[in-house]
């Protein structure tokens, strides 16, 4: 099930950013290219291989492209919901495969998306290619970084006792998401059982280091030439949620004030309320 998830997040990324390069123009044959050099390199994978091949694809009737005359209802069978629900279950956070399944569904709101639907392209956009495959990269860490976390807070609730390596083990030997990421996680795992998250790990966090800054500019780009990027600004937003302090304590301050729900201090143990229409005064409970 968590497999599904995160094959869903990443179908989700790669089709963004055929997206992008639709929209600059691109040919589904150019696409193709693209993908398939990608494929020889560090993208090298299931979903990489077959994506160039889709893209090169011509349709026997039209002479088309064949993802041209493909309708963009993509349908689900479910097995990227469950991976949602068991993570709202475990309070585990996994926006990226949240928002490809989100993703999914709104893609079969026809009457919706009739409703809104406009010629007007854009403003348009220039993103580098070899930028977009960086982007991608980083995404493709993330989304396995959030799959393995809900794996292993399953394994913890439940007493399951899963190993990583070996999971990693069995998927390079052949499944959908099976791709240059997996030998790398499994070694992060075998140096480091007790790791808290694969972003944590030393390679994972170069890998960051070096294509960050280009997923931003490219998450910018797309959003000034108006083109919607799920997965691929969510998975950067959870490193980013990773590694710097959230607004949440904003929240935690409104739930106590119209709820008396409490709070936690930075500077305290314990947990607190404060009597909002009596004085200001706070209760340690």
């Amino acid at each position: 099930m968590v497999h599904n998830g995160i094959e869903y997040a990443l179908m989700g990324a790669i089709a963004v950013v055929y997206d992008i390069f639709r929209r600059e123009g691109f040919s589904s044959d150019q696409c193709a290219q693209i993908f398939k050099r990608w494929d020889e390199g560090d993208l090298h994978g299931y979903l990489t291989e077959i994506t160039s091949k889709v893209l090169e694809h011509k349709d026997k009737k039209t002479g088309k492209g064949f993802v041209e005359i493909v309708s963009d209802k993509a349908h689900m069978n479910g097995t990227g919901t469950w991976t949602v629900l068991s993570a709202l279950e475990l309070g585990c956070s996994v926006p990226s495969i949240g928002e490809a399944v989100f993703e999914r569904i709104f893609s079969s709101e026809s009457d919706l998306r009739s409703a809104f639907k406009h010629d007007s392209k854009g403003p348009g956009v220039s993103i580098d290619s070899s930028e977009a495959m960086q982007a991608l990269y980083l995404s493709f860490a993330s989304i396995f970084s959030q799959g393995f976390d809900l794996l292993l807070s399953a394994s913890k609730k439940y007493g399951w006792g899963l190993d990583p390596v070996k999971i990693a083990q069995i998927w390079e030997a052949g499944c959908i998401i099976r791709s240059s990421f997996l030998p790398k996680i499994r070694s992060a795992f075998k140096k480091n059982p007790d790791l808290p998250s694969l972003m944590a790990d030393p390679e994972f966090k170069s890998m960051e280091e070096k294509n960050g800054q280009s997923m931003r500019r490219v998450v910018a780009k797309g959003v000034l030439g108006e083109i919607p990027l799920p997965v691929l600004d969510s998975s950067l937003s959870y490193l980013d949620d990773l590694s710097h302090p959230l607004p949440s304590n904003l929240i935690g301050a409104q739930r106590d004030y119209f709820g008396a729900h409490g709070y936690e201090r930075t500077d305290e143990e314990g947990f607190f309320h404060t009597e909002w229409e009596e004085g200001g005064e706070e209760i340690k409970r």
